[in-house]
This record gives C-alpha cells, sequence and structure tokens, in this order.
C-alpha cells in the first residue's frame, strides 16, 4: 500500500451478505471500532434492482485516500447474482491498491474480482458465541493486517503456482463500468439456455463487428453468472501480455486451479514436476493447452462435483489473440473438437470476437449462437439502450423520430449509441437538430474531432496521438511527459480539449484510447475509414519512442527485470520509425548497437535479450520472410561489426531458439532463415576458433538439423551430406576424449540418421553399417552406466534398427534376435518405471515389429496376439491422455496392423472394422490440424488400406472412391510442396493402386495411364538419385505393372519389352546385394512374367528356360530363408508354373508332388497366408 497516514489507515469498509452471517459483520465492527478503527458498515442493504445510494457510495469513495476494504466471504457474497457484495468487491479491486482483506466465513472460493489474494480462513470460529476463544485468536491476527505488521498467510504451494505460471491480474474495470449497462437480456437468455441444454455444443460464440459491445457483454455476463463463470480473459491487442496465447492459458489454469481444487490439485503436481518446462516462454501453444488445462481437467474427478454445474471459461475478444497475421493459434486450440471431446462434459466455452473468417474456420464451423450484427437484434437493442440513457427524450414531441434516427444512424455499432448518448447527456440541444446526427462511427470520429480541432490536429496533439498509435500497449503517462517536454497541468488540459475518446487510468497510469476503433480510424485500418486531415502516422511516433529510448539508453549501466517500456520496446520503435531501417544511418547503427548490449559478452550494461526477441517477434508478424531486409540487414551489420565471439554465439544460439519456436507453429520460411543463419554464424566461429570444442558441437546440432530439414522434404542426399558433417566433427571431437560420454552419445545420433537415410535409399548395406556403429556406441555406453536409463532406451532403439534391415532383407530370424533384445530392454526399463509413458510407446513398437516377423513367417494368430498387445498400450496411454496426438497416431498405427493381419487371415469384415478406427483417428487429427503435412500423409494411408481391403472383397466400385480420395490428398500435398520427394513417391504409391482397381475392373486403358503416371514420377525420381535403390525398386514395379497391363491386352511384344527393363532393374539390384532377398524375390517375379508371356505365346522352351531360373533362385531363397513364407509359396508356384510347360510327364508329375508337398506342409505347420489359399484352389487340396 503506499505510505497512509495512521488515521486513513485507520478506516475500514466491511462488505458482506445480509442474508448469511450478518451477525459475525456486526461483531467485527463493534470489535474494531474498540481497537480505534473507523467502520463503515451498510446496515440497511438497498432493495435488489436498485443503484447504490449515496451513503454506501461515500463509503467507498473514501478508500481512496487509504484504508482497508474486508470482505466476508460466503456462499451468498461470492457467487449470488445481481450481488451487492460482487459490485463493492469489484469496486474496491479496480480503485484500492494492496488493501483488500477477504475473510472466509463458510467455505466457499473467492470471487474471480480477486482470485489471485489469499484469503484469511475464520470459519474455524463460527459460530462466534460457541467459539469466542478462537475468534479473539482470529481478532488479534486481523488487527495485525490491518496495521501492516503482519501479512496474510499465503500456502507455500500458492505462491510457488503463481511464481511459475505468472497469471495476470483480474481486469475490475471491465465491471466497474456496467452500471450503465441495459438491454442485451435476450444474450443473457441465450446463455442460460444453451447452458441448461445437455447436448448444446461445448462452446458458445458471440459474434460483431468493432463497437459492437463484446466486451460490454462479456464483462455483464462475468456479473451475472458468478456461479458459472470461473474464468476469464480480455484479449487486448494494444498489450502484449494480455495477447500472448501462453500467458492467456497461464492465467486461465491458474484460475481454474484456484476455484477449482480437484483440479488444482493435478495442476499442481505437473507444474511443480516440471517447473523448468513451464517456465519456457517457447514452449507450443497446444503443448501448454494440452498439459495444463485439457490433461488436467479429464483426470479430475467428477465425484466431487454436480455434473449438473457447468463450469465456464471466458475468452472476450478471441480475435486480439496471437500475432496478428498469423493462426489465431487459441481459437485453433479452443475449437479443436479432439481436445474438446476429451476435456469433461461440464467445461464449456463462451467465445466472444469480431465475426472474422479466420476464427470461424479455426473453431471448427461452430455457428455464432449470438450475432451482434443482426438487424433485428440489434435495432431493438440500440432502442432499449436510448430510451434508458436518454430519460428525457420522452418528453420531446418528436420522440419516435429521434429514436428511428438514432437507431439508424449506429450503423451496428453499439460504441456509437454510447457515445452518442454521452454527448447528448453533456447538450441536450443536440435533440433539436436530428438531421446532424453523424453517420455510423466513421461520421462520429469525423465529427468529434472536427469539433475539438476544426483546423485539424496542432503539433502538440499529433506529438501524443502518434506516440499512442504506435506504442505495442498503452503508454504511462510519465513517458508522455517525459517524450514531449509537457508538465503534468499540460497534460491535463490537452486531456480535457481532447475530449472522451482518449482517457487517462488513474491506477495505472497510462493513456488509452476510449476503443480500438479510435486507433484504427486515425491509422486509416478501420473498414470505411475516412480521417483526411486527422489521419495520424505511427511512424513519427516510432520516431519519438526510438529517440527517448536511445537517450535513456545511453545514461543507465545496469538494468533490472522488469523492464522500463522505453528500453523493452526500444528494438520495435527503432525498427518501425523507418520503412527501411537498413539504409537509414542513424536507426541502422543504434539497432546495431543494441543488439551489442543484449547479446552476452564482456562488460556492463548488458540488456536482457528479450529486448532483442520482442524486435523479431514484431518483425515476424507483420513481413513475409522473402520480401524483409531490415531485421536480416541489421543482423549482418551486427555480425560484421562485433569483434566479440561469445557475442556472436549468442545470437546463433538466440536464433536456434527461434528456429525451434516457429518451425513448431508452422511458419517455415522464417523458421529456416533462422537456421541458416545460426548455421552459418556457427561455421565462422569454428573456422576462427577451432579449439572451442563447445562450438563445434553446436555446429554438428546445426548440421543434424539441416539434414532433418532436407529429409523432411524427401532431399536425401543433401541429408546425407549434412549428416555426413555432423558426423565428421563428432569424430573429430570424440578421438580427443574418448570417455566425453555426451559426445559419444551425439556421434551415435548422427550416426543413426546416416543409418536412416541409406535406409530410405534402399542401401541395405550402408544402412547396417551405421547402425552397427551407432549400436556399438550404445553397448559400450550401457556398459559404462548399466543404470542410466536413457542410454539403455537408445541401445533398445539400435537393436530395432538392426532388426529393420535384416527384416528388409528378409533375414527373419536375425531381425527376430535383435528385436526381442530390444524388447527385452524396455520391458526391464518399465518394470522399473510403470508410470513412465515413453517408455510405454516403445515397448509397444518392439512389440510391433515382432508382430511383422511373425507376419513375415505367416504365424498370423501369432502375429495377431502380438499385435493387439501393443493395441492395448496404446488404447491405455490414448485413454490416459486423449489429447496426446503423438499416442493418437500411434494408436491409428496400430488399428492398422490389425486390420493388414484380419485381412491376411481372411477376416475382411473385422479388418474393415479395423481400418475404420484408423481412419476415424486420422479424420479428427487432420480436422484440427489441415496444415500438417505428415497428418494428411497418414489420412491417405488410411484411405487407402480402406480401399485394399474393398478391393479384397469384390466392392470395386468403393475400393475406387478410397483410392481416390487418397490420391487426391497426394495430389494436394505434392501442389504444395513440389521438391518433397517423399510425397512424389508416395503419389506414385496412389496411382499404383488406381492402376491395380482399374485392371481389376477390367478398364486396361485406365489401369494403363495410372501405371504410366506412376512410372514417370519414378523415372524423374530416379533421376534426381539414381543410387537410390528403394527408388530403383518401385521404378522395377512400375514396369512390371505396365507388363501386366499389355499381356492382358493382348500386346505381347510390348509386355515383353516392359518386363525386361523391370528384369534390367531388379538384376542390378540382386547383384548389388546378394544377401538381399527381398531384391533376388523381386528379380524371381520378373523372370516369372517373362516365362509366363513366352507361354502365352506358345514358346514352351523359352518359357521353361526362365521358370527353371526362378525355380534355382526361389530353392536358394528357402534355403537361406525357411521361415520367409512368402519365397516358400512363390517356390510352389514356380513349380506349378514348370508343371505347365514340360512335356516329359514323369518331370511333370515331379513338380506336381513337390508343389503339393510344399503346400500340405505349410498347412500342417499352421500357416495362414491369402496366396496360399490360391495355391491350395490351384492344387485341389483342401484345409
Amino acid at each position: 500500500m503506499p505510505n497512509q497516514s495512521n488515521e486513513r489507515n485507520k478506516y475500514v469498509f466491511i462488505s458482506y451478505s445480509h442474508h448469511e452471517l450478518p451477525e459475525v459483520a456486526r461483531r467485527l465492527k463493534t470489535d474494531l471500532e474498540a481497537l480505534g478503527y473507523e467502520v463503515f458498515l451498510d446496515i440497511d442493504r438497498i432493495a435488489a434492482g436498485g443503484h447504490w445510494d449515496a451513503t454506501l457510495n461515500e463509503g467507498l469513495q473514501r478508500l481512496k485516500d487509504g484504508g482497508w476494504f474486508v470482505f466476508l466471504m460466503t456462499p451468498s457474497s461470492v457467487r449470488q447474482s445481481h450481488n451487492f457484495c460482487l459490485n463493492e468487491v469489484t469496486w474496491a479491486s479496480y480503485h484500492t491498491r494492496d488493501a483488500i482483506l477477504p475473510l472466509r466465513l463458510v467455505p466457499c472460493e473467492p470471487p474471480l474480482a480477486i482470485y489471485t489474494i489469499q484469503y484469511y480462513p475464520i470459519d474455524d470460529a463460527i459460530p462466534i458465541e460457541e467459539k469466542e476463544e478462537r475468534y479473539l485468536e482470529h481478532l488479534k491476527e486481523i488487527e495485525a493486517f490491518l496495521s501492516r505488521k503482519k501479512t496474510v498467510p499465503v500456502q507455500d504451494e500458492r505462491i510457488r503456482l503463481k511464481q511459475i505460471l505468472q497469471p495476470m491480474e483480474f481486469e475490475p474495470k471491465r465491471l466497474a463500468v456496467l452500471d450503465r449497462f441495459m438491454g442485451r437480456e435476450w444474450v443473457l437468455d441465450g446463455v442460460k439456455k444453451w447452458l441448461q441444454a445437455p447436448n448444446a455444443p461445448r462452446i458458445f460464440r458471440i459474434g460483431g463487428g468493432p463497437g459492437a459491445g463484446k466486451s460490454a457483454i462479456a464483462a455483464w455476463l462475468v456479473r451475472e453468472m458468478p456461479d458459472s463463470i470461473r474464468a476469464i480473459h480480455f484479449c487486448d491487442r494494444d498489450n502484449a501480455d494480455k495477447s500472448n496465447v501462453n500467458r492467456i492459458i497461464h492465467s486461465i489454469a491458474c484460475q481454474l486451479a484456484f476455484c477449482l481444487e480437484d483440479y488444482g490439485r493435478e495442476l499442481k503436481g505437473k507444474v511443480f514436476e516440471n517447473e523448468k518446462r513451464y517456465l519456457n516462454p517457447t514452449i507450443q501453444p497446444q503443448v501448454l493447452f494440452e498439459e495444463l488445462i485439457a490433461t488436467p481437467l479429464v483426470r479430475v474427478s467428477r465425484t466431487q462435483r454436480n455434473e449438473n454445474q457447468q463450469i465456464v471459461i471466458l475468452i472476450d475478444g478471441l480475435d486480439e489473440a496471437g500475432v496478428p497475421g498469423r493462426e489465431n493459434e487459441l481459437a485453433r486450440l479452443i475449437g479443436d473438437p479432439e481436445l474438446q471431446k476429451a476435456m469433461p462434459t461440464w467445461i464449456r466455452w463462451i467465445i466472444t470476437s469480431r465475426n472474422e473468417p479466420l476464427i470461424t474456420f479455426q473453431l471448427q464451423g461452430t455457428p455464432i449462437q449470438i450475432d451482434l450484427d443482426e438487424e433485428e437484434n440489434q435495432r431493438a437493442d440500440f432502442r432499449a439502450y436510448y430510451e434508458k440513457r436518454l430519460s428525457d427524450l420522452h418528453k420531446e414531441p418528436m420522440k419516435e423520430y429521434l429514436l428511428e434516427t438514432l437507431v439508424n444512424r449506429a450503423e451496428r455499432s453499439f460504441l456509437y449509441c454510447e457515445l452518442m448518448c454521452d454527448d447528448i447527456v453533456r447538450n441536450p440541444g443536440m435533440l433539436r437538430s436530428p438531421e446532424k446526427f453523424p453517420v455510423g462511427m466513421n461520421g462520429y470520429l469525423s465529427r468529434f474531432f472536427s469539433a475539438h480541432f476544426p483546423q485539424g490536429f496542432d503539433d502538440r496533439t499529433i506529438e501524443i496521438l502518434s506516440l499512442m498509435c504506435a506504442a505495442v500497449e498503452p503508454l504511462k503517462a510519465d513517458l508522455i511527459l517525459k517524450i514531449t517536454g509537457m508538465k503534468k497541468p499540460e497534460l491535463k488540459k490537452w486531456l480535457r480539449a481532447v475530449g472522451s475518446l482518449v482517457q487517462y487510468e488513474e491506477k495505472t497510469d497510462t493513456l488509452r484510447f476510449y476503443h480500438a476503433s479510435v486507433l484504427e480510424w486515425l491509422t486509416g485500418e478501420l473498414e470505411g475509414s475516412q480521417p483526411d486531415i486527422y489521419e495520424i502516422e505511427p511512424k513519427e511516433g516510432h520516431r519519438m519512442l526510438a529517440d527517448y529510448g536511445w537517450e535513456y539508453l545511453q545514461g543507465v549501466q545496469e538494468w533490472e527485470e522488469p523492464l522500463d517500456y522505453a528500453i523493452e520496446n526500444l528494438g520495435i520503435h527503432l525498427y518501425a520509425s523507418n520503412k527501411e531501417p537498413e539504409k537509414d544511418a542513424t536507426v541502422r547503427d543504434r539497432l546495431v548497437e543494441l543488439f551489442k548490449k543484449s547479446l552476452p559478452g564482456e562488460g556492463k550494461g548488458r540488456l536482457p535479450v528479450k529486448v532483442i526477441a520482442a524486435l523479431l517477434t514484431y518483425v515476424v508478424a507483420r513481413h513475409k520472410e522473402s520480401e524483409e531486409t531490415g531485421f536480416k540487414g541489421i543482423v549482418d551489420r551486427f555480425l560484421k561489426a562485433e569483434t566479440q565471439p561469445e557475442a556472436k554465439h549468442a545470437l546463433a544460439a538466440f536464433l536456434h531458439i527461434c528456429y525451434d519456436y516457429y518451425s513448431a507453429r508452422g511458419n517455415a520460411e522464417w523458421a529456416r532463415w533462422m537456421h541458416q543463419r545460426q548455421h552459418s554464424v556457427l561455421e565462422e566461429l569454428v573456422d576462427a576458433y577451432p579449439e572451442n570444442t563447445g562450438w563445434k558441437r553446436d555446429l554438428s546440432v546445426s548440421w543434424n538439423g539441416i539434414g532433418d530439414i532436407e529429409a523432411k522434404r524427401g532431399n536425401l542426399s543433401q541429408a546425407r551430406d549434412a549428416y555426413e558433417k555432423a558426423l565428421a566433427i563428432m569424430l573429430e571431437l570424440t578421438e580427443k576424449d574418448l570417455i566425453n560420454t555426451a559426445w559419444l552419445q551425439d556421434l551415435g545420433v548422427s550416426l543413426y540418421r546416416i543409418g536412416d537415410i541409406e535406409k530410405a535409399q534402399g542401401n541395405l548395406s550402408q544402412a547396417q553399417e551405421a547402425y552397427e556403429k551407432y549400436l556399438a556406441i550404445m553397448l559400450k555406453l550401457s556398459k559404462i552406466d548399466p543404470t542410466n536409463p536413457e542410454w539403455l532406451r537408445d541401445l533398445s532403439v539400435s537393436l530395432n534398427q538392426i532388426g529393420d534391415i535384416e527384416a528388409k532383407r528378409g533375414n527373419l530370424d536375425q531381425a527376430s534376435d535383435a528385436y526381442e533384445a530390444a524388447l527385452a530392454i524396455m520391458l526391464e526399463l518399465i518394470e522399473k518405471d510403470l508410470l513412465n509413458t515413453v517408455w510405454f510407446q516403445d515397448f509397444g513398437a518392439c512389440l510391433n515389429r515382432i508382430g511383422d516377423i511373425e507376419k513375415a513367417r505367416g504365424n498370423f494368430s501369432e502375429a495377431r496376439d502380438v499385435y493387439e498387445k501393443a493395441l492395448a498400450i496404446m488404447l491405455k496411454l490414448t485413454e490416459k491422455d486423449p489429447t496426446n496426438t503423438d499416442w493418437l497416431l500411434g494408436l491409428s498405427a496400430s488399428w492398422n496392423r490389425i486390420g493388414v493381419i484380419e485381412a491376411a487371415m481372411g477376416n475382411l469384415a473385422q479388418a474393415r472394422e479395423a481400418y475404420e478406427k484408423s481412419l476415424a483417428i486420422m479424420l479428427e487429427l487432420t480436422a484440427k490440424g489441415q496444415a500438417n503435412a505428415d497428418w494428411m500423409g497418414d489420412l491417405s494411408v488410411s484411405w487407402s488400406k480402406i480401399g485394399d481391403i474393398e478391393t479384397a472383397r469384390g466392392n470395386l466400385d468403393q475400393a475406387r472412391g478410397a483410392y481416390e480420395k487418397d490420391l487426391v490428398i497426394m495430389l494436394e500435398l505434392t501442389e504444395k510442396d513440389p521438391a518433397n520427394t517423399n510425397w512424389k513417391l508416395d503419389l506414385s504409391v496412389s496411382w499404383d493402386k488406381i492402376g491395380d482397381i482399374e485392371a481389376a475392373r477390367g478398364n486396361l486403358d485406365q489401369a494403363l495411364v495410372a501405371y504410366e503416371k506412376q512410372q514417370n514420377i519414378m523415372l524423374e525420381l530416379a533421376e534426381i538419385a539414381p543410387t537410390n535403390t528403394d527408388w530403383k525398386r518401385y521404378l522395377g514395379v512400375s514396369w512390371n505393372n505396365i507388363a501386366d497391363v499389355e499381356a492382358k491386352r493382348g500386346n505381347i511384344d510390348r509386355a515383353l519389352e516392359a518386363y525386361n527393363k523391370s528384369l534390367a532393374i531388379r538384376l542390378e539390384l540382386a547383384e548389388k546385394d546378394p544377401e538381399n532377398l527381398r531384391w533376388q524375390l523381386d528379380y524371381s517375379i520378373s523372370l516369372s512374367g517373362i516365362g509366363k508371356l513366352y507361354q502365352q505365346k506358345g514358346e514352351f522352351p523359352r518359357s521353361k528356360e526362365c521358370f527353371l531360373q526362378v525355380l534355382d533362385i526361389l530353392r536358394t531363397l528357402v534355403a537361406k530363408a525357411p521361415d520367409m513364407v512368402d519365397s516358400t509359396i512363390e517356390l510352389a508356384f514356380a513349380l506349378l508354373d514348370l508343371y505347365q510347360v514340360t512335356e516329359n510327364e514323369y518331370e511333370k508329375q515331379a513338380y506336381h508332388v513337390e508343389a503339393a508337398q510344399i503346400a500340405k506342409s505349410l498347412v500342417d505347420t499352421g500357416v495362414q497366408h491369402r496366396d496360399l489359399n490360391t495355391l491350395l484352389n490351384r492344387l485341389s487340396i483342401d484345409r
């Protein structure tokens, strides 16, 4: 509390409910007066519906001079609508500072207006007559609080939560100005009906244009519905904190925690366990929303609450949240149907916003239940407002004409009604000339400023308004005085002259426009605005703020947070003071100097890097990366001028953090520039200071980052080059220090990534070599510390990668051994920590891999059992947190595996059911994240699976429909990112599916068109990366497809030509890696196709020659991998092909008998395989 005289401190205003424990208020008044206090106690509460009387108002007004507001908390005083206590609390929180003492008489939760103030409970002394002794103990404490000898004890957990989440203060001004609010009862009725409807949408939207009265309605709802609305936030684009999505989420979470005990326990547990995580301002809003709001609410026990009692979170001005010009992340999160579905049904949202299409889209099309711009509702509200405010209007002979004129000229703006009423109350003579009423806000503002400044703004007014228009948050009056050289009386005189549209807030000592529309009109941003001679250029305000901030900066040597506005935003105002800041020598040099002062190095006077972060946020919000030159030019000049390498490294570290931030938020262009710029800085530093191992390691990390970017775009060669450079650095470092475990781990990461690239390119030998080196490192680390769970997990990952290579080469036993070893490690880890969800997910991934091996062996029942165990893990995880998108993706993949195995076993209905569950997950994910290309790619896979199962069921039209949806997605993805080779490869697969279904439908011409499109893509890819063996293999598949169609069309020569091209590719691959059993099998399939063509031509000797080669290959494959069922079944088919082209009867029978023996052996061992059923049919063998 500011310094007060002892006499003023002795004044106490007691606010209480007349309906509950009034005797406590009277006893407290008596006892405090005995202690020398002057106590105001309203004995005769005015009737409900009336206004405060003069005595009550006077009692409150005295608090402005000092004293205490004592609030007696009971259920009726904190939650009853039409509650005078809440009005008093709101008034006190707005007009006093550190002078509110809530005393809890009955267990209840504090009102929102004072939710951050700790109350003092005295409920254990109620009733007083029975617990006099305890009451007197409390009275001593209360007197100590009032005399400021003590402060109210605050729960340590409450303090800690506030320190971490830093909730924003309640805005009592919003409620303090509701005395004149009237009308809009239909809005309240609509909200109440919505709350009472159990199946109503979770979001209630109130939309309207600028000045429609949205904020006033929001504040009114808070006052009228205290029982329901338990968390609120008023967004403000002029206030960096109040528009910051992460700060908003923090604030909402804190409000809920202080009024919902069960939620509070969940939140505190999460926040206290990961304090650093939630202090990090760069954490993604979606992660924050899920972890601080959605997940704790999911876990809250409903048994402690009346299910019919809805808890409402109100967000006013949602369109002002986040960074202008970018996706409104808060709107997207609130509108996310999956998040809403996951949260308890008693959580609801009231949203007010302008009727912007982007907001509508991000709220997933939730209809506007209340549209303030609807003419019918508006006109009635405007009329009711005018009639109430203009009480003398009924005396006017032209009352109806005047009302109709005022309503018509409001043009959808309640703000217009409010301002016009203010003017008419001040000057009733206006009613004699209704034809002079201005039209709409544009007309009103034009008339307003013309009346106050008929010749245009004077220089002083231009200065002040320019400052206000340039400011990123309301400026303190003291700062304006310093910049303009005005004295306080002069500013007060100016405020009287400029009129009511510029307001001074005494409590915060700030100047702000009456409404955002005023600023938008002055700067020409308001739709339809025509300020003409009153237009304000913010650039001049930026210049004045920059000049003042710069001079201030030179005079201070040490800085403490929070920084003064002029310093924290100095970079913004310097940058915005010139359209081309890099070309203005003064601005440019000052910005470079600001960078020097903000980035760590030797010397005093260093500023926090948040000064540069604020500038970068401003730049990114207003400029496309490809068009911006100012900020990037300043960065270049700073790097040329800076002599301290530590400062350059600090810039690189800052840009790397920003890269992570903007990359996660989908701003790929700026993120890419940030990564490239920090990378070039690191390269220069390492060249200049090769002995600095820390910087070298950072450069290695940066190379890995470049590799990740290129790999995601499908540029595998460029990715490989980047990973190789990262690897070279880590090899050099680890040679210098063989026992540095962190460096060894980094070395392993580079090897792991190289292995991934080689695997993606089909270079399995090179991939295996890289993975084995990674495995060796992890074995070494786990031997150094066998208890290190992180290293053990990485060891499990390395074993899985080895297993993947062996599985891809057809070495099922070796793959199984590796997977089993990985599984054993993960089993050991989860037994030590049953709550570690990451390890459980890894355990499920190991199970899926083992299931894949059993499937490849033809052990379908065993495979399904293992898949179902993995599925159970994902179901458990997603039940624990239904908002975790990684887990949902894992669950979708698990359902797909179940579908594949059911289809392989011939259980087509069950397969379809599993695929539909996978598809449903992907549809929900992509509905809320359409910009997520990876999710869209996964959705295309789900549609393709549906197509596969419909094909197997013989529903070819439905299959075609599903494949077309898959194709449409892939066409969109490749159009958005034409350089992404991963998408191109997936698009080729989509065309392959279309070709297959058309061929199955007998539409051979359409099938050929699709296969040719597939082939054109693969030819393009093969030209981009001729060494990519996977792409070569797919190219071979495309030639095979074309050959199959030409054969069916009877074009034998064309078919033969296509088969030979496929054969050449597959022979090259088979010779490249003789150990790759899959490639050997592919080669045999092409040979078989050629043999069948010769058979079709009647050239049996040549046909037999091909089939014999196929037979030799397949016998070798079966000998090497007897568990590889595909090879065994193909061997039986090869024997039957020879049976058909062999003339010697003895040979024919031998081939047939051997084929039958193979088939019976597979049946006897329990193999289940779709192709096995076909084989048995050809041999006329029953199971």
